[in-house]
């Protein structure tokens, strides 16, 4: 589990379409350089979020990684959940990452990439999930999608 540092704001969403607003209101600040790294179970939305920033995000849990233009920039999505140990070309990748923005699902392994990144964790409850939000830009991202 990602330990979040400094402010922690929480939202609550309570569908889909509310996951994939909440998504563009938080792809709507984001910029070159900036790390998203997206915590919680199967299910719990990370894909759907990341469908938010993106609008045609899937799942790279098969591919490890998918590349989306975005803005003047490109998005590099990960998702680790299936690798059982670090794959170093794929890391060496992301360490020559220069002005992408990363979003990672699953990020088991640490990396001196992910050291200034966002954590978003996601909670599944039994009505809606919540969105716990920590590191650098967390009350941006907070105050972008709680401005109505």
């Amino acid at each position: 589990m990602l330990k979040c540092e400094g402010e922690t704001f929480k939202v609550s969403i309570k569908d889909e379409q509310e996951m994939i607003e909440f998504g563009s209101k938080i792809g709507s600040c984001l910029e070159k350089k900036d790390i998203l790294l997206l915590e919680g179970e199967l299910g719990s939305g990370k894909t759907t979020f990341v469908r938010g920033i993106t609008k045609d995000a899937f799942s790279p849990s098969f591919t490890l990684l998918n590349k989306y233009n975005f803005k003047d920039t490109q998005i590099y999505h990960l998702d680790f959940y299936r690798l059982e140990k670090p794959d170093y070309d794929l890391f060496m990748e992301l360490e020559e990452v220069e002005d992408a923005i990363v979003i990672v699902e699953w990020p088991k392994f640490d990396l001196p990439i992910f050291e200034k990144s966002n954590i978003l964790k996601f909670v599944v409850f039994e009505d809606h999930r919540e969105v716990i939000i920590c590191g650098e830009k967390a009350r941006e991202f907070y105050q972008s999608y709680t401005k109505k």
